[in-house]
């Protein structure tokens, strides 16, 4: 070890040009092949002489100190979720929820979320109930285009005009994006299944009957009459309020299936899906 320090430092006199030959020291030839050795460890290539480098890990910053190695992890695509996902088996419509979406009727969002809690609007409504009842979009179907409907809703919008379940505002707008109230849905409910009552005094049972608009009050009461209107636990029913998806698709489901003597209380609707009644009678 101390001929091999002795031989680096007589080398750095020498190439220094203070190098003075003396006792003990070694020829200049042997000092070349130690300064070739010396380039070749400082990864410089003689002529003619490739060097292979092996390189450091961890790599080093330029102050010397150890820098963050990077790796990369494969992401794998995230699975598209179940329809319906969001709605827990707690939640008070999850039964007939499931039986929509089950049946097709129901195949929720972008995300699989059905949103049961939020609000609908009528566009949406007419959506799900033109699905159940196999109402077909009129193709090439136009708004007008002061009417507040968005564009993938304008064949089914004009189905359910043509069938009678949507008659539109004073100017034949039929308001699709606008969110849909309580009397709205019920009145589009008991137009699909032709339900209807001029006995107005079985409205008398809910304590904000008069808040009922009056293109509305056959439809109500006719769905009062047989059953498929209770209101809410405070009296009240509320009719000019927003109605939930999971509100609106159960009273859709009950209204339309609902038995008597084992027989779907449906009109001749010659537009039923009967792979609906199918599913729903599981």
């Amino acid at each position: 070890a101390g001929e091999s320090t002795a031989a680096w430092n007589t080398y750095a006199d020498w190439a220094k040009g203070t190098f003075a030959d003396g006792a003990g020291h070694q020829s200049s030839d042997a000092y070349r092949a130690l300064s070739e050795d010396f380039d070749d460890y400082a990864g410089e290539v003689d002529e003619g002489k490739p060097v292979e480098q092996t390189a450091a890990s961890p790599e080093t910053t330029e102050t010397g100190s150890a820098a963050t190695t990077e790796t990369t992890t494969e992401t794998k695509p995230e699975q598209p979720k179940e329809a319906g996902w969001d709605v827990d088996d707690s939640h008070w419509a999850a039964e007939t929820i499931r039986d929509l979406l089950a049946a097709g009727v129901l195949e929720g969002d972008a995300d699989g979320r059905v949103r049961p809690d939020d609000k609908i609007t009528r566009e949406e409504m007419i959506w799900v109930m033109n699905t159940m009842l196999g109402i077909e979009p009129v193709a090439d179907a136009k708004l007008d285009q002061d009417d507040r409907s968005s564009d993938w809703a304008a064949g089914a919008l004009a189905a359910a005009k043509n069938a009678g379940i949507l008659q539109g505002d004073e100017f034949g707008h039929l308001c699709g994006s606008d969110y849909a109230t309580r009397a709205e849905i019920i009145t589009m409910i008991a137009r699909a299944c032709a339900v209807s009552s001029d006995d107005l005094s079985v409205l008398d049972q809910f304590t904000d009957a008069a808040d009922i608009p009056d293109w509305a009050l056959e439809a109500l009461a006719g769905m009062a009459s047989q059953g498929s209107l209770s209101g809410y636990t405070d009296g009240t029913l509320q009719p000019n309020d927003p109605i939930t998806r999971a509100e609106a698709f159960t009273l859709m489901y009950e209204t339309i299936t609902k038995n008597e003597q084992g027989q779907a209380v449906m009109p001749d609707l010659v537009f039923v899906s009967p792979a609906f009644f199918t599913a729903a009678a599981r």
